[in-house]
Formats: structure tokens, C-alpha cells, sequence
């Protein structure tokens, strides 16, 4: 967890353009970098990095882990647990997000009081769990449904549907009544919320849960036998999820614990990470791999212990001056406040090459036809020479307050 909240604060996770996705490609390195063991392996896309999805959207959501919180993680992530049971500052993972089989007719608004409801829901379900026993998941999704918990994020589920394209349902006895089938839509009722909603909802959850190893889970590939996608045998990703039971750390998010030491407590490791005065070298003395990954997110490791800093190292995962500005924000926060004067002058000349390139608003670009008389003229002709600017591959600048100039110049010398 340490690397992990390292790696998230380091700002190296990227988003998909005009949205709130992470990219594969960052959740693939924070998965490399800080460790983890997947629920699945890479064989299959779809099932790939789904921890590292569930921890990185439920970390960036609300404030971030201050440095005196490191010494207590199990309490932090209690407390953000918390929050996200309570709908506060973290709203991130709801639970429609999860849902993405379903189809809705038309837009819904997302009800934040349904949502919190829902999340008060899934806090009584895990409380209902007992310590150290395994539980079938479906057993789960009845005990929530016959209690009348409120599990279904949809107001409206008249106006949802499976959208799968599929056979009937392999099992005959769930078959549904022809009035409930459209062609290739299998619409939403009471007859099938626990099998399209409830169950799938459960199971999905229960995958971030574990991620948190609020419990441990026993699942096997993804697999319904209810309903699935023509080309895959699942409804959704989590559909190989069986078992759960709660943890140690589980019982002590929800209280029935009153300490809990042994998970994710921190050992400070020595060691200490030296600046060199001459050049821009970080070196690392001792193991701390927090520390490590901090080298690492702005040098290029030349040995054991050494990190090369350069322009392309710094600036690897910056897209603009704002992350510049907080890669060199966050070099002073954790590795040096008033680094070395070279160091200085370093970071001034990676703030000078920010935007290199400047629009100008103020000037027309033209291609010249080719014309030899023309060209000529243009650089011959004293009135042409003063208002043109020539550039390469027959191409002229000309300002737009000189362009009325040049043209009725052009037009003097014959050329319309």
C-alpha cells in the first residue's frame, strides 16, 4: 500500500481524453511498479488489472494520505472506507459504473440519495457477515434481497434491459415469459432483478472489497449460466466470484475489531537518498522502496543505486506546464526542499522549454504558386520585400494588417 499511495501522489496515472478513465497503459505500470498480484493473469483482456482499476479510481477519490497517516494505514483506510460508505468525499465506484450490462431506454439522473442508500445497504451485508466463515455469494444477494436492502441503483428498471443478443437462458426453469422478451433485449423486472442486478451488483462489489481485503474471495473464471454475451460466457467480469469471507482487517473497518496491526503496518526502512552537487544523480543508500519509486519517477537508473535525471526522465508523463510544475512541487516536498544550484538552474531550464512553439494570431501563411516571374518579384520588389516574410517550401507570412498591401501591390504588378 505504501508504493501504491506513492505511485498515485507521484501523479503518475493518465486519463483517456475528455474523460475520467485511467489508461491501461498506467494501470499496467502501477501494477508492475507497485506489485500486485492480480485476481486474474493477462490471458484475457477483459479480466486484466481489475485490482489495480479498483484501487487507483478508489485512492484518487477524496484527500490524499498525508505523510503522518503512513504510520497508521490500516486507520486511513478505515477512515476512507468509511467515507465511501457514506457517500462524503468519496462518490467514486458508483454503483451504476458497475452495471454496464444494463441498457436504459433513456437518460436517468443519478440520484446521490439512492446511491447513499445503496452504499448503507452493502455496509449492513458485510456486517452480516460472519468472522472467518466462507459464504456463498448467492446466499449474500438473497439475505439483501428478502431484508428489502435497497440494491438496485435503478428507479425505473421498467425502463432498462439487457442488451446481449443471445440465446435463451441455459437453464429452462429461469426461463422468462415471452411478454418480458424483445427480440434481443431481455427487459428488467422483478422477475429477473436478482439474477441482472442484485447478483451481478453483489459480485462486483465484492471484487473492490477484496481488493481492500476487507474480504477473501474464492472465485474461478468468469462464467453465467443464466445470462451471457454471445462471444464470452460471462454477464459481467466479476461472474466467477463464489465465496467470500470477511478478514481480520474486514472486521476491523466495520468495528467489530478494535485495533488491527498486522496488515499493511510500515516498517521504516533505512534509507536515505543523496543529491549530488555537480550533477543532476540521485543516489539511494539502504532498501526502502517507496523511496526507489520516487527516484524512479524522475530518473533513469544507471546502477544499483544511482538515478540519472535528465530532461526526458523528468519530464516522462508530463503534458503540460501544470504537471511540470508539480513534479518540481513534488521534488521539493519529498527529496529536497532547497536542492543544490544546480538543480535550480535545472528546473528553470525544464520551466523554459514549457510551450516552446507561440501562435501568432496577427499573421496569414500563404503557399506561392510556382510562378518564376512571381518569385521573382517577391524577392525583388521593394514594396513585396518590406510587408513578406519568406518561409520554406514556397511558403510567405504576411501580417493581416499588411495583407490589403500586398495584394493590391501583387495586383500593380499584374498578378490578380
Amino acid at each position: 500500500m505504501p508504493l501504491i499511495l506513492a505511485f498515485i501522489a507521484q501523479d503518475n496515472l493518465e486519463f483517456t481524453k475528455n474523460s475520467d478513465r485511467i489508461k491501461v497503459g498506467s494501470l499496467k505500470k502501477m501494477s508492475t511498479l507497485c506489485k500486485l498480484k492480480e485476481f486474474y493473469g493477462e490471458s484475457q483482456t477483459a479480466l486484466k488489472y481489475m485490482k489495480t482499476s479498483f484501487l487507483a479510481d478508489f485512492l484518487i477519490s477524496g484527500a490524499s494520505c498525508k505523510d503522518e497517516e503512513h504510520g497508521n494505514l490500516p486507520l486511513f483506510l478505515k477512515n476512507r472506507i468509511k467515507e465511501y460508505m457514506e457517500f462524503t468525499d468519496s462518490k467514486t465506484l458508483r454503483c451504476r459504473e458497475l452495471l454496464n450490462h444494463v441498457k436504459r431506454k433513456k437518460a436517468e439522473f443519478d440520484s446521490d440519495e439512492d446511491e447513499k442508500n445503496i452504499r448503507h445497504s452493502l455496509q449492513t451485508m458485510l456486517t452480516l457477515l460472519p468472522e472467518g466463515e466462507w459464504v456463498s455469494v448467492y446466499n449474500i444477494a438473497k439475505a439483501v434481497f428478502y431484508r428489502e436492502l435497497e440494491i438496485n441503483p435503478f428507479s425505473h428498471p421498467s425502463e432498462c434491459h439487457l442488451q446481449l443478443d443471445m440465446a435463451p437462458p441455459k437453464d429452462t426453469s429461469s426461463r422468462l415469459p415471452a411478454s418480458l422478451r424483445q427480440n434481443s433485449r431481455v427487459l428488467l423486472s422483478h422477475v429477473n432483478e436478482l439474477d441482472a442486478i442484485s447478483i451481478p451488483l453483489m459480485k462486483a462489489l465484492l471484487f473492490f472489497f477484496g481488493s481492500l481485503n476487507i474480504v477473501a474471495l474464492g472465485y474461478s473464471d468468469p462464467e453465467n449460466d443464466v445470462y451471457h454475451h454471445p462471444d464470452k460466457p460471462w454477464l459481467t467480469i466479476f461472474d466467477g466470484l463464489q465465496y467470500v469471507r470477511l478478514t481480520d482487517f474486514g472486521a476491523f473497518v466495520l468495528g467489530k475489531k478494535e485495533s488491527f496491526a498486522a496488515f499493511l503496518s510500515v516498517e521504516k526502512q533505512p534509507a536515505d537518498i543523496i543529491i549530488d552537487e555537480n550533477r543532476t544523480m540521485l543516489s539511494i543508500f539502504g532498501e526502502d522502496p517507496v523511496k526507489r519509486l520516487l527516484l524512479e519517477s524522475v530518473g533513469k537508473r544507471i546502477n544499483k543505486s544511482s538515478y540519472m535525471v535528465d530532461y526526458k526522465s523528468f519530464l516522462k508523463d508530463c503534458s503540460n506546464n501544470h504537471d511540470v510544475e508539480n513534479r518540481i512541487d513534488y521534488f521539493r516536498t519529498h527529496i529536497s526542499k532547497s536542492p543544490p544550484e544546480i538543480w535550480e538552474i535545472f528546473f528553470k531550464s525544464v520551466l523554459a522549454r514549457m510551450q516552446p512553439l507561440e501562435m501568432v494570431k496577427d499573421m496569414h501563411v500563404f503557399k506561392v504558386k510556382p510562378d518564376r516571374e512571381l518569385i521573382s518579384l517577391l524577392t525583388t520588389d521593394a514594396v513585396l520585400k518590406k510587408y513578406v516574410i519568406r518561409a520554406e517550401n514556397y511558403h510567405l507570412l504576411v501580417k493581416k494588417q499588411h495583407y490589403s498591401t500586398v495584394k493590391k501591390r501583387l495586383a500593380q504588378l499584374g498578378f490578380f
